[in-house]
């Protein structure tokens, strides 16, 4: 397996690693360490930007690993599979190298885990300035088996205040995903960088990159991306959530997200456009989690968020919905076809999500 196209966050040269894999620098002695959890740390200068919190990622860890946002992932793997059949065909030829994926802001890892268990051959590299965030998505990634296939699916482990652990990070996280087995080496290189000074990738080195509910980068996701390769962005619609939106102290949803989104976008070719849309029956544990894994996480305590989920939970079916856009280059962008144009809504109708246990 190749290394990951890392590159330098100083001079932007391409990074490799040192012989026993602690640490990886570039042509200029530029060096930076692998933290003890499989991350590579590419932050720089003493300002670091400020990431979610432990108590954020472990809620945003657990309310994901429930499957709540499982449609999303599923409609983002399909684009991907007809994607890969229009480029490849029958798959890369022996003298192809196997398709990246780039996870720009993929904090825990969750997408990036469960795309690449229904993606074999593909590798996946996932950035986030979130130290916290990164520590779970490394160890998911070590977890991550070659093959792509699912052990036996096991409970979230949950955090033992006797371990001095923080909880949600290395040693009690929610990874423990379906997927993800302790045999095999990792298909997902994780670093912490800060992706507003750029992204830490190689030029034309990444095949799809994925922006799931996070800060965009549109001329540096055009940058590392390969001249067919396709940009994925996820974004809430403003009724997303509504009914929890309606009662409780949650971020808002710009009216203007998806014209400022055509806008950011300009250099690049609108190739798909969908709507996903169901309800989630969320139990009171759910709730807390979409309201601790928010700006909520910094401000309120554990009581005032258990209080504010507790008078939601007989609310009915909250309503999911989010727009997936794929951006790519040219005419021959991802390998449109005619079933899928520019513009089309494609809606889960009907659907309630309900979750046991």
């Amino acid at each position: 397996m190749s290394n990951p196209p890392w590159t330098c966050p100083v001079c932007a040269a391409r990074l490799t690693p040192t012989t026993d894999g602690r640490s990886w620098h570039c042509l200029n002695r530029h060096s930076f360490d692998v933290a003890r959890q499989g991350y590579l740390s590419l932050m720089t200068g003493a300002r670091h930007p400020l990431g979610d919190t432990a108590t954020m990622v472990r809620a945003r860890a657990d309310f994901l690993a429930a499957g709540w946002f499982e449609p999303i992932v599923a409609t983002i793997a399909e684009l991907i599979r007809r994607w890969e059949t229009a480029t490849f065909h029958n798959g890369p030829s022996a003298g192809e190298s196997r398709p990246w994926l780039a996870d720009l802001g993929g904090g825990s890892g969750y997408y990036s885990v469960e795309l690449l268990r229904q993606l074999p051959g593909w590798r996946g590299a996932l950035v986030d300035a979130s130290t916290n965030a990164v520590k779970v998505a490394a160890r998911a990634a070590s977890r991550l088996t070659a093959s792509g296939q699912p052990p036996e699916a096991r409970p979230v482990p949950k955090h033992d205040p006797s371990t001095g652990e923080e909880p949600g990070l290395a040693g009690a996280c929610a990874d423990d995903w379906p997927g993800m087995s302790s045999h095999g080496g990792p298909r997902l290189a994780v670093a912490c960088a800060d992706l507003w000074a750029g992204v830490p990738l190689a030029t034309n080195s990444i095949d799809i990159a994925l922006d799931i509910f996070a800060p965009r980068h549109p001329a540096e996701i055009g940058r590392v991306l390969r001249p067919v390769g396709l940009a994925i962005v996820v974004t809430p619609r403003p009724d997303h959530l509504h009914q929890l939106r309606q009662s409780l102290p949650l971020m808002g949803i710009e009216a203007d997200k998806e014209s400022r989104l055509r806008q950011q976008f300009s250099d690049f070719r609108l190739v798909e456009h969908q709507i996903i849309e169901y309800g989630c029956l969320l139990p009171t544990q759910a709730i807390a989690q979409v309201i601790s894994m928010g700006p909520n996480g910094f401000h309120a305590s554990a009581d005032q968020i258990a209080a504010m989920a507790a008078g939601l939970s007989e609310s009915g079916p909250i309503n999911t919905r989010v727009a997936v856009d794929v951006w790519g280059f040219g005419d021959g962008a991802g390998g449109q076809d005619e079933r899928h144009r520019p513009g089309e809504h494609h809606h889960i109708a009907d659907e309630v999500v309900t979750k046991s246990g």
